[in-house]
């Protein structure tokens, strides 16, 4: 007589998503996968346990919030996606557990995010114009002309 034993759902990826600055990618299995052999893919929940800093996690255009749910099929079917913010960050993560369909936990792991910058345009804040009779001369204040830029200070 063999007594049939509930196994613990095995990470078969965890892998870096590299993503561009304000972009959005799906997260495929490539990037994240559980499996087990007593549970089927609608069966391995992952629970958020903390949720992007610098981005937002969507399933089915739903953005998503701490202690929400989703499964490996959710994953499979290409329904998880992961939005950037648009910031200068240069990283980003969310953790979670998993848990089987008997009940199983898989203690809190994360999944990381790099993003890479991009060289955004400067932003023209005041252009007032200035006028000055010939010869004349005046110290161009902010509050004349004034451009930003998040990528350089300077």
């Amino acid at each position: 007589h063999i007594i049939p034993v509930n196994d613990p759902p095995q990470i078969i990826n965890n892998k870096l998503l590299c993503i561009t600055e304000g972009g959005e990618k799906i997260i495929e299995e490539k990037h994240l996968k559980v499996s087990d052999i007593d549970n089927t893919n609608d069966e391995l929940y992952y629970y958020l346990t903390k949720i992007p800093k610098n981005g937002s996690l969507y399933l089915n255009g739903e953005a998503q919030k701490i202690n929400n749910v989703f499964s490996q099929e959710d994953i499979n079917a290409s329904n998880l996606i992961y939005k950037h913010n648009g910031t200068e960050s240069q990283s980003d993560y969310f953790s979670f557990t998993i848990t089987d369909s008997m009940g199983i936990v898989i203690p809190e792991k994360s999944f990381f995010i790099s993003i890479t910058n991009t060289n955004d345009t400067p932003i023209l804040v005041n252009n007032t114009g200035l006028i000055l009779p010939e010869g004349g001369h005046q110290i161009i204040l902010e509050s004349i002309l004034l451009v930003t830029d998040e990528d350089n200070t300077a």
